[in-house]
């Protein structure tokens, strides 16, 4: 059997630098009220051969979405004026690292993927911000291979939700039992 969350969805490369987009949607995390709260998402690798850095972002499913039509139905400039952004982080051992994901487009109507990474600290709700900036990675796509891309990406998060739909586990947060019949 296929382990979906370990899939390449889609590879872009160019001399100076490599970006894969791999699947992490299959995962749901138990409360202990039995509700199982949805955290999938899809992880966006660069790798910057020139300068021998690499970063991993991970990106909701619902704003991947949202990026990638934008994308397909040409409105991204519209619709992200100043670029595409999402926020995020992770907490190990007592360190908190901060990423920032960015796109957006340049005069050559390219698409720059970016991931800055860093010192980070908590903000408020438990949110991770940047402390200090201390890696940048980033990619140009052209405009024709963002379209493959986006096109790839959203019709397989597409499928996926379909999947797991029909095998009783949803892409979604699944609310616990709590008024059973008796």
């Amino acid at each position: 059997m296929t382990d979906f969350n370990r899939i390449k969805i889609c590879k872009t490369a160019t001399q100076r630098s490599i970006m894969d987009v791999t699947s992490a949607l299959n995962y749901h995390k138990e409360k202990e009220d039995g509700e199982k709260v949805y955290k999938g998402n899809l992880a966006f690798s660069i790798t910057d051969r020139a300068n021998k850095k690499y970063e991993k972002a991970f990106l909701s499913k619902a704003a991947t979405k949202v990026l990638m039509y934008s994308i397909i139905q040409h409105t991204f400039p519209n619709l992200f004026k100043n670029g595409f952004v999402e926020y995020g982080g992770s907490k190990k051992d007592g360190t908190i690292r901060a990423r920032v994901f960015s796109v957006k487009i340049d005069d050559k109507k390219r698409f720059i993927f970016q991931i800055d990474e860093g010192a980070g600290k908590l903000g408020p709700n438990g949110s991770i911000q940047m402390a200090n900036k201390e890696k940048t990675v980033q990619t140009y796509v052209s405009y024709d291979e963002a379209q493959k891309m986006a096109h790839e990406v959203y019709d397989y998060i597409k499928l996926e939700e379909t999947m797991a739909f029909l095998k009783g586990n949803p892409y979604f947060t699944i609310q616990a039992d709590r008024y059973k019949e008796d």
